[in-house]
């Protein structure tokens, strides 16, 4: 018995995991608003329970997931110009269905927009889709270019790291209004993605820039005999009150071993 506990002891220091029980249960955590420390049991009880962003934070669980149109979208597979591409803006609801109906046409089997008027917020308009046997349906977006008009930051919508240039944000920059476009575009950009967690999202008022911080986790699933690697990064926001222009930088904290298998 003692020789399989030492053998067992060897394998988990060969492979760099603790061994932690995939079985186990992890209740949701809560995080103070300004939180920036966290431990590793904080950062596993994100992960791996039902938590996935703090009181308030902007969410919309109302909708099916969004294709945001942009300058590839739109245009035939022979004529889409080399990445990076942009996604698109405008205030015309013409303009957008008809963004929105060429990145259908050129898509493989997305069902055709609903002819209905497009749901229009203060950020996006909206247009949902019909329900076709054997296609997909696929909301489509389009970006209010009194809101936000995107830089070229990827075809869906990614940001290459570090200090990227997202675009330039329209409405006047306070704390409030820049928190609701860094939790919408961190929603945006993550909410689909396996272990991604925000945990605590605030902001200061720096003089002629507004800044926005978030932290929020990263998973990368372990194959067998190896652990999942836990990644606390934190995302700073700058934007600037003049121009409007919207940074963001990602450091990466720390990495901690997750469940193993």
């Amino acid at each position: 018995m003692q020789r399989r506990a030492r053998l067992f002891l060897v394998l988990a220091m060969l492979t760099g995991c603790d061994r932690r029980d995939s079985s186990h249960v992890y209740l949701p955590p809560s995080f103070g608003a300004r939180d920036s420390v966290f431990s590793d049991r904080q950062l596993l009880a994100a992960v791996y329970s039902t938590y996935r962003w703090p009181p308030g934070f902007y969410n919309e669980t109302t909708f099916p997931t969004a294709y945001y149109v942009n300058s590839g979208s739109v245009l035939s597979l022979r004529s889409r110009p080399p990445l990076p591409w942009r996604e698109l803006a405008t205030e015309d609801l013409a303009q957008a269905r008809a963004w929105a109906e060429s990145s259908i046409a050129n898509a493989n089997h997305v069902a055709p927009l609903d002819p209905a008027p497009p749901l229009v917020t203060e950020r996006y308009i909206h247009f949902g889709t019909t329900t076709l046997t054997g296609y997909s349906s696929v909301p489509m977006r389009v970006h209010r270019a009194s809101y936000l008009e995107p830089a070229a930051y990827g075809p869906l919508g990614w940001s290459p790291w570090p200090d990227s240039l997202i675009g330039t944000f329209h409405p006047i920059a306070t704390t409030e209004s820049v928190r609701g476009l860094v939790e919408y575009l961190w929603f945006k950009w993550f909410h689909e993605e396996y272990g991604a967690k925000a945990l605590s999202s605030y902001g200061w008022d720096d003089g002629s820039q507004v800044r926005h911080r978030i932290y929020s986790t990263e998973l990368s699933m372990g194959d067998w005999g190896m652990c999942d690697q836990i990644g606390l990064v934190r995302l700073d926001f700058t934007v600037d009150r003049t121009s409007g222009q919207v940074i963001c930088q990602r450091t990466a904290v720390r990495t901690i071993n997750g469940t193993c298998r």
